[in-house]
């Protein structure tokens, strides 16, 4: 669970900081919501087998994406002057 939430939250602050990383992965991340995870588990048990690591691979897959687009929306919709960050795409220096 832990491993699905930092590679989203590293996604979404990375979409944060590059227009271009954002342009590849968004549409992505928003496509691959629509396919049920449950729909895959086949797939992960053909490539993982029976072990612990397809239930690992399911459960990442469960957390990643929500808490992608989730962390990204909160990092897009929060104002420059609360988040601290002057560099951030879209903030002026003043």
């Amino acid at each position: 669970m832990a491993l699905g939430v930092l590679l989203g939250a590293l996604l979404a602050l990375g979409m944060s900081f590059s227009p271009r990383l954002q342009r590849w992965m968004m549409p992505l991340v928003i496509t691959s919501q629509a396919i049920p995870v449950f729909a895959l588990a086949p797939l992960l048990v053909l490539w993982f087998g029976f072990g612990m690591s397809a239930k690992v691979a399911m459960a990442v897959l469960v957390i990643f994406f929500p808490v992608t687009s989730a962390f990204f929306d909160g990092l897009r919709w929060v104002p420059c002057s609360r988040w601290g960050c002057p560099f951030r795409r879209g903030c002026s220096a003043g």
